[in-house]
């Protein structure tokens, strides 16, 4: 038997559909909190790689205080900010199919709630949540090229891209070209791309993607060599 979540919906009544709405709307704030946090650690991982890269202030010294060391160099700085990227650009996939999921859960109680008045841009307000990726999850975002378009082409990739190409090249910058420093970051590149394999599976239906995907991949070796040519 095939499953309609919307036919099921139509089964509930009033109150059994204002509840199940709280509980949608309440995980949606839940899932948004979690994704923005998310997403700032992103943006504070980027500048942080860039300037580790640039020699700007004394990063290492700040990053092994933070975790409990009386001082340390850019080799032991520089293991433990890849897996802090790797882990949290695997947390932002997750986190992103959630958020839309619960999205498009949380849009089908409100079409089943308010019947014909769902599509009334009074209700505008209450359907749409506050996270800077509610414009992916819009369908009519992409449409024009709008200053929102130009955030997500310009502003996401290149942060995601940067602050993973930074963890890459100061692992090899701390430890040289070498043949066990190539192997770790050629393992780190293997994850990567098993990371965004995933990433593009669980959203290719969603407008853009696969030009968003390609983008940070194509990217991440162009940052790369920036850095290698431009660091001190």
């Amino acid at each position: 038997m095939e499953y309609h979540p919307t036919g099921f919906m139509d089964t509930l009544d009033t109150d059994q559909l204002k509840t199940v709405l709280g509980l949608a709307n309440s995980r949606v704030k839940d899932v948004t909190d979690a994704l923005e946090r998310n997403w700032t650690i992103q943006l504070i991982c980027t500048a942080v790689g860039i300037a580790l890269a640039y020699d700007i202030a004394d990063l290492p010294g700040i990053i092994c205080k933070y975790f409990g060391q009386v001082s340390c160099t850019l080799r032991s700085v520089a293991p433990i900010f890849i897996v802090v990227e790797l882990y949290y650009f695997m947390k932002f996939g997750q986190l992103l199919t959630a958020f839309l999921e619960v999205r498009q859960l949380l849009d089908r109680l409100l079409d089943t709630y308010l019947g014909k008045c769902s599509e009334m841009s009074t209700f505008k307000p209450i359907r749409e949540s506050t996270s800077f990726f509610e414009g992916y999850y819009a369908s009519t975002t992409f449409i024009s090229w709008s200053p929102l378009r130009a955030a997500y082409f310009l502003v996401s990739p290149l942060v995601i891209a940067w602050g993973q190409a930074s963890a890459l090249f100061l692992l090899v910058r701390a430890y040289k070209a070498n043949t066990g420093s190539l192997l770790v970051v050629g393992i780190a590149i293997v994850v990567l791309v098993i990371f965004y394999c995933g990433f593009w599976h669980s959203k290719k239906g969603r407008l853009h993607t696969t030009r968003i995907v390609f983008s940070c991949v194509a990217l991440i070796p162009v940052a790369f060599i920036l850095f290698w040519v431009t660091t001190p």
